[in-house]
């Protein structure tokens, strides 16, 4: 939107009636839900079946309450050991630090926002991706945290733009209906 594609400086610059808008932030917030998706794929064949074939088309709605409601429930299986601490590092909002080496750590917090971007070509573009310059971020990723690249892949299996379109329609489910509406509410 015109409002989160602002830079961050000039976001804190708006207002609506004269009153500053509040920003509100999920650290890891597309790994974070990749990993509340993961819970749900290991723990139920049904679910994971629902889940890699959602469809986005023929809804009068644009939020999926229930179902984001329901991925926070605990899974009904063991998770794989890779998989549980995939979603403890998320949860401490230190998954992209996970990824990256020493060296890109020292680099500091605007190579920070770098390698993020780098991790959104993997988590949203194509599973295999020929060319010159392999992604060495898919690689590590890959190795450790197979789990979740497992579900990964299977998210992106008959389209590679569907992981993009569940995990985004997740956040803004997330943020506009169940916080922004609970806010509206209780807040007016």
């Amino acid at each position: 939107t015109p409002v989160t594609s602002l830079p961050r400086e000039l976001r804190r610059c708006l207002s609506v009636g004269g009153q500053p808008l509040v920003g509100l932030d999920l650290a890891n917030s597309q790994p974070l839900l990749l990993g509340v998706f993961g819970r749900r794929y290991f723990g139920s064949p049904m679910e994971r079946s629902r889940f890699l074939k959602k469809t986005f088309g023929d809804r009068t709605r644009p939020y999926c309450t229930q179902e984001v409601r329901a991925m926070t429930g605990r899974p009904t299986q063991e998770l794989p050991s890779d998989m549980d601490k995939y979603l403890r590092v998320c949860e401490r909002g230190k998954f992209y630090e996970s990824l990256m080496t020493e060296e890109q750590k020292a680099r500091g917090k605007k190579f920070r926002r770098r390698f993020k971007r780098l991790f959104y070509l993997v988590l949203f573009g194509r599973n295999v991706v020929k060319g010159r310059f392999p992604n060495q971020t898919r690689a590590r990723f890959r190795h450790r945290y197979p789990s979740a690249a497992k579900v990964l892949r299977a998210l992106k299996k008959r389209n590679y733009k569907h992981s993009s379109h569940v995990l985004q329609n997740y956040e803004s489910t997330l943020f506009i209906d169940i916080i922004c509406g609970r806010i509206m509410r209780e807040r007016p």
